[in-house]
């Protein structure tokens, strides 16, 4: 499933499915001549030696309007919390006219998550529709001035600070022919 603006297209195919597990990849490609900065590494903790705990195969996931929505994106910050600081995935630079890729590899069902949330999940399993989205922004010459690296499980990484929600882009395609078991939260 392929879809594309301006600045980037999205590729995002289901490899397989079963009833325990979903393998899907996706790959961006950069269709613009400024560099875009995609925020496909996620991190669950930072360890004591300031080392992000990054996994490729995290991403954000909620239900809404009986859909399931799965990203790799700035999460929002929900209403009715404060909080300290935002997280941020890490960034993937990708160059003009190149691009990039991911499999990931899910348990099912999927359990709700993001980096402010942990959902209350009952055992009831649901079905639910699949959309998938991945944030970024366009660079521009002098982008590459604010990049600060940071460590990370995976090797060093680029990050930007302050970066908010609304100020990323997303590409997001969907709904995949097939319904996806997911854990209902509470």
């Amino acid at each position: 499933m392929t879809t594309q603006n301006n600045d980037a297209e999205l590729t995002v195919t289901v490899l397989q499915s079963t009833d325990s597990l979903l393998i899907m990849s996706y790959e961006i490609r950069n269709r613009g001549s400024q560099s875009l900065y995609v925020f496909n590494k996620l991190y669950k903790d930072i360890s004591p030696d300031l080392v992000l705990q990054t996994d490729k195969n995290l991403v954000n996931i909620i239900t809404q309007y009986n859909q399931v929505f799965m990203s790799k994106a700035i999460a929002d910050v929900p209403e009715n919390m404060r909080v300290e600081y935002t997280v941020k995935p890490c960034v993937t630079k990708v160059l003009p006219y190149e691009q990039i890729g991911e499999t990931l590899s899910l348990q099912l069902p999927l359990a709700c998550q993001t980096p402010y949330t942990d959902f209350d999940i009952t055992d009831q399993i649901v079905s639910r529709m699949l959309f998938f989205s991945i944030g970024y922004f366009v660079g521009h010459d002098l982008t590459a001035s604010y990049e600060t690296v940071v460590k990370t499980l995976d090797g060093p990484a680029i990050s930007f600070n302050p970066f908010s929600f609304q100020d990323q882009k997303l590409l997001t395609v969907g709904p995949f022919s097939q319904l996806v078991p997911v854990f209902d939260p509470k």
